[in-house]
């Protein structure tokens, strides 16, 4: 084995303490608790850039994505959500479980964190990954959650670390086996399918349905998306 990658269902969000150890269950990605916070913050966020993914900003906002999720632990679990110094995804922990280093990932920053996710993967501001919804966080009250998510974040493919002596042995892999950025399970789909680099459409079928598409970016301003689609990321 010359190197590892991880794919992980999202936005399934953990809560973890200084020692990387989860404060609570994980919310899995299907969780639907935090419909309230979504509609919320579509409101809230009305106007905001960083809503464009959503149908043009017109939503809806999923309820399985990072910024409800977090929104409700800080309104019914806020104990849970003053303690965690890291607010991340599965896939993050699971990087962090293997490596040692908390990196968000492109992917998933892109489709789920309402991020810039080309900026977030090439630029850091004060210290931290670039492209982040601030303006949007700020609106809805999740100001502190900025300090929570993990400081790096790599496109997928790229590396994130390598396996720490302990993840080596647990996995039965050499120490110091490379670890690449994976991302969300369904668009790390669209690399089996072919449909990443050839064109087409993939759809994605099972507990939840996609249809997703890879286009070239526009040589001018951001992309534009279509009423009632999600994306462009």
């Amino acid at each position: 084995v010359v190197a590892i990658c991880l794919a992980a269902t999202s936005c399934t969000v953990v809560a973890c303490g200084d020692d990387g150890a989860p404060l609570r269950d994980c919310l899995l990605w299907m969780d639907q608790r935090a419909a309230a916070e979504s509609d919320e913050i579509l409101r809230l966020g009305d106007g905001d850039a960083a809503l464009n993914v959503n149908a043009q900003g017109k939503g809806p906002i999923s309820a399985e994505w990072m910024l409800p999720k977090a929104l409700w632990l800080k309104k019914h679990e806020r104990d849970i959500y003053d303690a965690a110094s890291v607010i991340c995804e599965c896939q993050d922990w699971l990087n962090h479980k293997c490596t040692g280093k908390w990196v968000a990932g492109g992917c998933n920053v892109a489709t789920r964190w309402h991020c810039d996710g080309k900026a977030a993967c090439e630029e850091v501001v004060e210290g931290r990954f670039g492209g982040r919804p601030s303006e949007l966080l700020s609106r809805c009250g999740l100001e502190a959650l900025e300090e929570k998510w993990p400081r790096t974040c790599v496109a997928m493919g790229q590396p994130a670390g390598t396996l720490t002596k302990a993840a080596a042995a647990h996995l039965g892999l050499k120490e110091n086996t490379p670890v690449s950025q994976g991302g969300a399970d369904a668009f790390v789909g669209l690399v089996g399918l072919g449909t990443a680099t050839r064109g087409g459409v993939g759809v994605i079928t099972g507990s939840s349905s996609l249809h997703l598409a890879v286009a070239p970016a526009p040589s001018k301003g951001p992309p534009k998306g279509a009423p009632g689609v999600w994306g462009p990321y």
